[in-house]
């Protein structure tokens, strides 16, 4: 009996040292911390947001992070309780968009319509409709062309979706109740911009395209971007003639605690042998015989 509990009492003894070795340690490195505990520096920075720049865009270039708002002014789209959608310069180049109604046909809530007895575009936005007229132009409304508007000259094209009133205040004809289209002039950039093209389409509808923007001065605080285009020829419908003209000058100047900037724009459309739009009055409940 006693020779059978002497191997019981050594493994107690092990395990009583086995227990003691990590309180012994602890006691060593809590006798080692009694000093002042030394931290590594810890750099922090941003950049402060420029409220006169253009929010950047997404991958690829096409669609921007937000827009001009209204009162807001320019806000991320993830920072405001309201739907917009701002197509780029990229996106216009990329599908060779001509005029702004080809750049909403991206827009699954935006509809395109004729106008009356006339070539302008109306576009019906969460079914309710908005006229060229009440389009506005950086934000000021009256100064666009009442039919067609070109894309050559514009940097950005925003589809607002709601309160359109409520953030850019009353239209002139009362239109645009369900949202709003602003557009964005084209700016000088940092880096000089030379770009000449040429496009072809329909029936030998031919047009040219010269881009130039430039920064000088100080510290690059004057610019200046000239947009020159020109279309003319023959479209799809048989006989139908299209001819366009532009010229737009956007001048600009970047101080530490003065910005101002002025466009200066001339654009003329022409269209011959058009096909006219019939319209149903709303008066008319059936078929005539």
């Amino acid at each position: 009996m006693h020779t059978s509990s002497i191997p019981m009492r050594l493994t107690l003894l092990a395990f009583c040292c086995s227990m003691g070795s990590p309180a012994w340690a602890a006691t060593a490195a809590a006798s080692q911390q009694d000093g002042p505990m030394v931290l590594g520096e810890t750099d922090i920075s941003a950049d402060k947001a420029d409220p006169h720049a253009l929010p950047p865009v997404y991958a690829g270039g096409q669609v921007a992070r937000g827009g001009q708002l209204g009162v807001l002014g320019n806000a991320d789209i993830m920072d405001v309780p309201f739907t917009m959608t701002s197509y780029t310069e990229q996106l216009i180049e990329d599908q060779q968009a001509e005029d702004i109604g080809d750049v909403l046909l991206n827009d699954a809530s935006v509809r395109q319509s004729s106008g009356y007895a006339n070539a302008s575009k109306i576009f019906v936005i969460r079914g309710l409709k908005l006229t060229t007229d009440d389009i506005s132009y950086n934000g000021l409304y009256g100064v666009l062309p009442r039919q067609i508007i070109s894309t050559d000259a514009l940097e950005r094209v925003e589809v607002f979706k709601g309160p359109n009133a409520f953030i850019n205040g009353v239209t002139p004809t009362g239109s645009g109740i369900g949202g709003g289209v602003n557009l964005q002039p084209k700016r000088a950039q940092d880096t000089p911009t030379r770009r000449f093209t040429t496009d072809i389409s329909s029936d030998g509808r031919i047009g040219e395209h010269l881009d130039l923007g430039q920064r000088f001065g100080e510290g690059n605080r004057f610019g200046a971007r000239l947009n020159l285009s020109q279309r003319e020829g023959e479209t799809g419908v048989e006989d139908e003639e299209h001819r366009s003209k532009l010229f737009a000058l956007g001048l600009d100047y970047r101080g530490d605690n003065f910005r101002l900037s002025g466009d200066f724009a001339y654009q003329k459309q022409r269209i011959n042998q058009s096909r006219n739009t019939v319209f149903v009055g709303s008066g008319l409940t059936r078929v005539p015989h």
